[in-house]
């Protein structure tokens, strides 16, 4: 989206210092996390324009935030849009790398939309390079993230392109983690799943739920679950 803001019912994304902007994806992953009861709790790893820790927010009125970002013009912007909103006693934004990133305690709970493409090509702009591939943060730092910074039976949610989470799948079941829940998402009914949002965890579990998100019918319209979903975030719904 190229415009320089977002506006949802709640909040404003301010978005021209950051490489990524507000995204479908990012939305449903911001409006379908399941924080566990009782957490108080989240870590908001990579937070961009601060979209998913503000989704929480409204979604989780006993959740405290903290979200970090590495590049120094995304953190600002996101502080900016967290001050402006009606949450910013609730989320804290550092600059952080995340590969270093040492808490003083650790967080039962994790959000994530990470930068994902491992073999595309690149385009001309350094900075959106950066946010969308994963040369400065891979999977493997990712699961390293986790081992440091999760707590032992917290969870730990992530967004990826249908390819890229079935690698992530393997990585988690090397590492000692469960896929507890699994949303697959198309654009249509007849389309592919492009991307793949799912909960893991140290805790056994067998086997995934498995759910889908159909975003569009046929005709193009909201399909009444991504109504149910976004209707609390979009301006227009």
């Amino acid at each position: 989206m190229s415009n320089s803001y977002f506006q949802f019912k709640q909040f404003t994304i301010e978005q021209d210092r950051c490489a990524m902007k507000v995204s479908t994806d990012g939305c449903i992953q911001g409006a379908v996390a399941q924080v566990p009861s009782g957490i108080n709790t989240a870590l908001d790893i990579g937070t961009g324009t601060g979209l998913l820790s503000l989704m929480l927010a409204q979604r989780f009125p006993q959740l405290r935030i903290t979200a970090i970002e590495m590049d120094e013009g995304a953190c600002l912007q996101a502080a900016a849009n967290i001050k402006a909103s009606p949450f910013q006693e609730r989320i804290t934004v550092l600059q952080a790398d995340a590969r270093t990133f040492q808490p003083e305690n650790k967080y039962p709970f994790i959000i994530c939309n990470p930068p994902f493409f491992t073999k595309s090509l690149k385009g001309p702009v350094d900075a959106r390079n950066k946010a969308r591939h994963d040369d400065t943060l891979s999977q493997e730092d990712l699961i390293r993230l986790m081992n440091r910074v999760l707590t032992d039976n917290g969870t730990a949610c992530f967004l990826w392109p249908a390819t890229e989470h079935a690698e992530w799948e393997q990585l988690l079941t090397r590492e000692g983690y469960y896929l507890h829940d699994r949303l697959s998402v198309r654009d249509r009914a007849h389309t592919r799943i492009t991307r793949v949002i799912s909960i893991c965890s140290r805790l056994f579990r067998a086997q995934p739920e498995e759910q889908e998100l159909v975003i569009k019918t046929e005709d193009g319209t909201y399909s009444e679950t991504f109504l149910t979903y976004l209707s609390p975030f979009y301006l227009y719904l």
